[in-house]
């Protein structure tokens, strides 16, 4: 609204529209479980629930408090340790490029 892009029935329809894509794919986990969870791994009902979630959906959680990812390793990873792993990366494919050229002769300069 600030920027003027939009009229104020527009704004309207947009924030419609956008609260019904988010409502059509909200995800809840029960209180009972989400309590569970949160006694069985001494961690918060808050982080209990992105636990849950996580568990529905059968995803990693990945976040940025160690002590949760410590608490539920099997659900959940340290962004720290995702860093790392993508640092990892991308030095081995650094040094697979440097031996495919100087090796093989093959791949473009960067």
């Amino acid at each position: 609204m600030r920027a003027d892009l939009l009229e104020a029935d527009e704004a309207v329809a947009v924030w419609h529209a956008a609260s019904e894509l988010f409502r059509r794919n909200e995800h809840q986990p029960g209180g009972e479980r989400t309590l569970l969870l949160a006694l069985r791994h001494g961690i918060s009902a808050s982080d209990a629930q992105f636990v849950a979630v996580a568990e529905d959906l059968d995803a990693r959680l990945v976040t940025a408090d160690a002590a949760l990812a410590a608490a539920v390793p099997d659900r959940a990873v340290a962004l720290a340790a995702m860093t790392l792993c993508f640092v990892a990366i991308a030095r081995v494919r650094r040094i697979r490029r440097i031996l495919c050229r100087s090796v093989l002769g093959v791949g473009s300069r960067r």
